[in-house]
This record gives C-alpha cells, sequence and structure tokens, in this order.
C-alpha cells in the first residue's frame, strides 16, 4: 500500500515548498537529507526484523497513515496561509 504513493508523496512535497517560495538548494539539501534519514530507517529496520518482514509491513502502513494525516494537514494550512495572504494583498 504504502509503497504506491512514494511517487506520488514525493511529487506534491515540491508544492508547498514552491508555494512557500523556498531556496531550491535548501529544499534539495532537506529532501535529500530526509530520504537519506528514511533509506537508513528502512534498511536497519530490514536487518533488525530478517525474516519477519510482515511486522514490518504492518506497522508501516499504521505509521504510513498518520504520515499522510499529517501531509494532508500541513498541506492544507499552507494553501490556507498562501489564500489568505493573497486576500490581504488585494
Amino acid at each position: 500500500f504504502f509503497c504506491r504513493f512514494v511517487p506520488l508523496l514525493r511529487s506534491l512535497i515540491s508544492i508547498p515548498a514552491g508555494l512557500t517560495r523556498m531556496n531550491i538548494p535548501l529544499f534539495i539539501l532537506f529532501t535529500t537529507l530526509g530520504t537519506l534519514i528514511w533509506n537508513i530507517v528502512l534498511i536497519y529496520l530490514g536487518q533488525a526484523v530478517g525474516g519477519n518482514w510482515h511486522a514490518i509491513v504492518y506497522y508501516m502502513n499504521i505509521y504510513s497513515k498518520i504520515i499522510y494525516f499529517i501531509l494532508i494537514v500541513l498541506v492544507i494550512f499552507i494553501i490556507w496561509k498562501w489564500i489568505k495572504r493573497q486576500k490581504t494583498h488585494k
């Protein structure tokens, strides 16, 4: 389930960065660091669990739903702030 949405999330994270006019090199740095941390965690969990990878999939599904919810709330908040700022500038 989770793996199907990783490309979607990677694409969508650029929207709030663009809306907030984030510095591109800083965005690339944060994206790279986030990817590096995420991959290190996944590699460590894979080594630690070994043959019990079903347990990891179970917990990843739980935590991915929490992260999806947080990301959706964050995107909505950023869009709301952007719309509010656009209205005050008119």
